[in-house]
């Protein structure tokens, strides 16, 4: 479930900022006279983005303790997703 959900949500940053290239690209072109403000805005925007999602990740992985999102490990070490066998 948790690799369909990134999957969405990294889909969704490539539109996001897809969209802000082509705001940015329009708005470099245009002839009104807020276009310089709004391109400034569309390229401040495409820089923080991916910055602020690399620090939410970050901060994600240092509240739960794991190194990679795909570990389902407890991370006090306890053990709580040891498969049991069934001898």
């Amino acid at each position: 479930m948790y690799k369909i959900i990134r999957k969405i949500i990294a889909a969704a940053g490539v539109i996001i900022l897809g969209g802000l290239y082509i705001a940015a690209f329009v708005s470099a072109f245009s002839s009104q006279g807020s276009s310089g403000d709004l391109f400034k805005a569309c390229i401040f925007c495409t820089v923080l983005f991916p910055i602020l999602l690399y620090g939410m990740g970050l901060v994600h992985r240092a509240v739960t303790g794991r190194k990679d999102p795909s570990d389902r490990t407890d991370p006090s070490g306890s053990g709580g997703d040891e498969k049991k066998s069934s001898h």
